[in-house]
């Protein structure tokens, strides 16, 4: 019992109860154990059953269909009526995406606000069929350069040399066994 997380808990004891779970031949768990596939294919069998046999329907009035968008925060614009951010991707297609009141906004994992999110930010916005931002995910752990590159060096030790826009030189370590992209397609594995 001890080795079963308090949170997860509750979940085991209703899968026992409802006899979806019980466990080994002397009826444990085993939760440092790995499950196989025979097991994970019994119990995922018992609770298909279970939901059969007793007319059990999830609850999905608040689920909205979305689909993914996500690269660097081109443009911000906050208006009274509405707000919008622009987000280019990798493939440099730039996207229009709404925020309301209702979206949820995170920045690096905690609850954020509109005025939160910066140009450069990486996010990840789950937008629903009107193009609104149901959620929006950014990072700040990560710094986006934009530039030439002028060089890369791939022996030991590889190095990327960078001119960004107001014509720096920036240079940074590769570590070895990173993949190297160029316009999108793997150039080298180092």
């Amino acid at each position: 019992r001890d080795k079963i997380s308090a949170a997860a808990r509750p979940y085991i004891y209703l899968m026992y109860d409802k006899e979806i779970l019980q466990g080994d031949s002397s009826k444990n768990i085993n939760p440092t154990s790995k499950i196989t596939r025979a097991e994970i294919s019994a119990l995922l069998d018992k609770a298909y059953d279970y939901i059969e046999d007793n007319d059990v329907y999830p609850d999905l009035e608040d689920y909205v269909p979305t689909t993914a968008v996500e690269g660097i925060i081109t443009k911000l614009s906050d208006d009274k009526a509405e707000s919008f951010i622009y987000i280019k991707n990798n493939s440099d297609v730039e996207s229009i995406v709404k925020i309301n009141e209702d979206t949820e906004i995170y920045v690096n994992g905690r609850t954020r606000e509109f005025g939160d999110l910066k140009l450069d930010m990486i996010v990840e916005c789950k937008i629903d069929e009107n193009r609104l931002a149901v959620k929006v995910e950014a990072d700040t752990s990560k710094d986006i350069v934009k530039g030439i590159i002028k060089l890369i060096a791939y022996v030991e030790p590889a190095k990327i040399t960078i001119y960004d826009e107001d014509n720096k030189k920036l240079v940074y370590d590769i570590p070895s066994g990173i993949d190297v992209y160029l316009d999108g397609k793997q150039n080298k594995t180092l």
